[in-house]
């Protein structure tokens, strides 16, 4: 019975460290609350990466930590914001090869969605959920805030400048207009759209992506803000970006869409590239797309959208071209210089100074041309021994441009005259009949009383017109002749 008794109690002690050993195992096994499922596009739209739902950020410098450049080279590079380690990259325009690490560790990044190049050669760079414009260098040094919340920005995207105004897009369906830093304009577009990149055309026009939930489409505004059309529908199209190799064609990468679609500014279609969850569009100069997406950087064929070569493992943003930097942006000061109206005067002395200065002489013909000369605001000299020195201020000199500055240094005195004295001493004698024949037979001098005639571009020898014609020849001596009779 002892024994009975002992087994019994083994076997519910067994069973109880079993029932023990279950209970913990489901208690284990109990997963905690979740928050409600968000979509993979509403993160996209709210700049949330997937590692924002579930621990923080690497503070590391991206793909490769070690190429890290201390400032940009000095030819053209192509822009990628890494929004996971909050950075910006730099790519060859021509293979897409990765070449460092231009700007990093800036503490006010969040999640960096498109670096562009200012007039003013720095590089600006939007933040959808710091909800700023971050302006560096072209060392990557970070230089000041050019817009951010205290401004009403929220939830922006894709940038673009025109001239020299920023426009912000918004995910609270406006795109801003900056005149500079802290200073926003009406609002470029707000139309009910839900814009998440801008590209403006040569002409002033800009193209937009509009995500507005089911509406969801490519479209092109006019110069001043107003809607022109619609182009084409697709799911979330995220940076549209001219194609560098075909002017007058347009590449959009769709993130819902799966697609990375080739277009004209009529909306017809050349080419759809199937690409998954696509951000970034860049034609790169040997031929191929260089596209990003949360996995990285990557050179796809066109057209069929095999994967050529990764080139960085980054979670990729919008592309934009760096150009290398260029020589200061010139102008000219030219003109003709005249003794009287019509009549060149060359060999005078013309001296522009101002930001910059320069001395030239005028032609033969009068031309002159100063320069070039930095853009700004120049006094402007003409000399000669005969005139004296004569000044124009504020004369503007423009980039790329030639000011047009023509100048009279002297005058032609009033024209009075009596007809028939041809020899200008104010009387009509039968002196002046001797004084037209010498004349006529290059013997003598000319009558000094004259005109200049707009009409002709020459002299005229009015008092001696006697008939009237607009000439001065022999009948002209025989109608002071008959006159004198």
């Amino acid at each position: 019975m002892k024994i009975s008794y002992r087994i019994n109690l083994l076997v519910m002690v067994l069973f109880t460290l079993l029932a023990l050993a279950s209970a913990f195992s489901d208690a284990s096994n109990v997963q905690p609350a979740e928050d409600p499922i968000i979509s993979q596009a509403e993160m996209e739209e709210q700049g949330l990466e997937k590692a924002d739902m579930s621990e923080p950020k690497s503070s590391g410098k991206g793909d490769n930590p070690a190429l890290i450049a201390d400032s940009l080279p000095n030819n053209d590079v192509l822009l990628i914001p890494d929004s996971g380690a909050d950075n910006v990259g730099m790519y060859d325009p021509i293979t897409g090869d990765f070449l460092g690490v231009f700007i990093t560790g800036h503490s006010g990044f969040s999640t960096p969605i498109c670096a562009v190049t200012g007039p003013d050669g720095n590089v600006y760079v939007s933040d959808q959920v710091a909800d700023a414009v971050f302006v560096f260098d072209r060392g990557g040094n970070y230089v000041f805030t050019y817009a951010d919340a205290s401004d009403g920005l929220n939830n922006i995207r894709g940038i673009d400048f025109r001239g020299d105004h920023l426009f912000v897009t918004s995910g609270d369906d406006y795109v801003a207009e900056f005149s500079g830093p802290h200073t926003r304009l009406t609002n470029f577009i707000e139309d009910g759209s839900d814009p998440f990149d801008i590209h403006f055309l040569p002409d002033g026009r800009a193209l937009l992506a509009d995500i507005q939930g089911t509406t969801d489409n490519v479209r092109l505004y006019n110069a001043d803000g107003s809607f022109a059309s619609q182009l084409f529908s697709v799911n979330f199209p995220e940076q549209i970006q001219s194609d560098s190799l075909a002017p007058g064609a347009y590449l959009n990468a769709s993130f819902t869409a799966d697609t990375v679609r080739d277009f004209d500014i009529d909306g017809s279609t050349a080419q759809i590239t199937p690409w998954n969850d696509g951000r970034g569009v860049y034609r790169l100069g040997n031929g191929n797309l260089l596209l990003t997406s949360g996995l990285g950087v990557f050179e796809v064929e066109p057209g069929t959208g095999v994967i050529i070569a990764q080139k960085s493992a980054v979670t990729g943003r919008f592309i934009e071209l760096c150009r290398a930097p260029q020589g200061p942006e010139l102008g000219f000061i030219s003109g003709t210089v005249y003794s009287v109206p019509g009549v060149p005067l060359p060999g005078e002395r013309v001296i522009a100074s101002g930001v910059d200065t320069d001395t030239t002489f005028s032609g033969v013909d009068g031309l002159y041309i100063t320069g070039p000369l930095q853009p700004g605001l120049y006094d402007v000299a003409f000399y000669d021994a005969v005139y004296g020195d004569t000044t124009v201020t504020a004369v503007a000199v423009v980039a790329n441009d030639t000011t047009i500055l023509d100048m009279i240094r002297g005058s032609v005195p009033d024209c009075e005259y009596l007809i028939g004295d041809f020899s200008g001493d104010n009387q009509r004698l039968g002196g002046d009949v001797t004084y037209g024949v010498r004349f006529f037979k290059g013997v003598g001098l000319p009558p000094p009383d004259s005109c200049f005639m707009d009409s002709t571009g020459a002299y005229l020898y009015v008092a001696g017109d006697c008939n009237g014609n607009c000439e001065v020849r022999g009948s002209d001596i025989t109608r002071l002749v008959a006159y004198f009779k």
